[in-house]
C-alpha cells in the first residue's frame, strides 16, 4: 500500500489503518519524495539541520488545494515533506514549537538526536526553491535534485520492498508519526 502525503488531514481512522496494515503484514509506504530529492544528504552526521522552502502560492500550484487543506495548506502541502526528511536525519520527533499564519510556517522541531528548524512560505510570484543546511556552526548546504528521478527512485524503492517483503524507509506507522506532529503544528 503506498499512500501519497498526507495520509490524512486528521488522525482520525490512522490508527486503525496502521494496526489493520500492519497486522495483514502489507508493505506499506508513506510517500515523501524529499527523501529522494535530497539524497546526497542522506546518511550524514548531523546534530542539527536547517530547511528553507519557499513555494507558489497554494492557489497558483495546486488549485483547489487552498479550500482543502485550509489554514494548514503550507504545513500539510509542503513543510510535511522537510519533517518527514528531518525525522530520516535525526530521528523521530519528540516536541515541537510552532508560529505563523496560513502563508508562513516556522518550526523548531527536537528530535532523538538533535533539532531542526524548518521556513516554509507560499511566496508571492513563481518563485520555488528548497534548501537544507546540516551543522549549527559549519554549515553544509544542500539543494534538492527536483527531476523526476526522485519519483522514480521513491517508486523502485518501494516496488524492491514489495517484490522482497521487506520493510519500506516509510511505512505507514512513520507517516503517521509525522502526520501527527504536522497537526499539532
Amino acid at each position: 500500500t503506498f499512500v501519497e502525503k498526507p495520509l490524512g488531514l486528521a488522525m482520525y481512522g490512522i490508527p486503525e489503518l496502521v494496526a489493520e496494515a500492519e497486522a495483514s503484514g502489507l508493505v506499506t509506504m508513506g510517500a515523501c519524495n524529499m527523501r529522494w530529492a535530497y539524497r546526497g544528504a542522506l546518511g550524514a552526521d548531523a546534530e542539527d539541520l536547517v530547511m528553507i522552502v519557499v513555494l507558489r502560492p497554494l492557489s497558483e500550484w495546486r488549485p483547489g488545494a487552498i479550500e482543502a487543506y485550509g489554514a494548514n495548506g503550507v504545513i500539510m502541502e509542503a513543510a510535511i515533506h522537510e519533517m518527514d526528511l528531518a525525522c530520516q536525519i535525526l530521528g523521530d520527533i519528540e516536541g515541537l514549537e510552532a508560529k505563523g499564519t496560513p502563508e508562513t510556517v516556522h518550526l523548531h522541531l527536537h528530535h532523538e538526536r538533535g533539532e531542526s528548524l524548518i521556513l516554509a512560505s507560499w511566496a508571492e510570484g513563481t518563485v520555488c526553491m528548497r534548501e537544507m543546511a546540516l551543522g549549527r556552526t559549519r554549515h553544509t548546504r544542500f539543494y534538492p535534485d527536483t527531476s523526476d528521478e526522485m519519483y522514480r527512485l521513491e517508486m523502485a524503492h518501494f516496488l524492491d520492498c514489495v517484490s522482497e517483503g521487506k520493510e519500506t524507509c516509510n511505512p505507514l506507522r512513520s507517516a503517521a508519526h509525522v502526520l501527527g506532529w504536522a497537526i499539532k503544528a
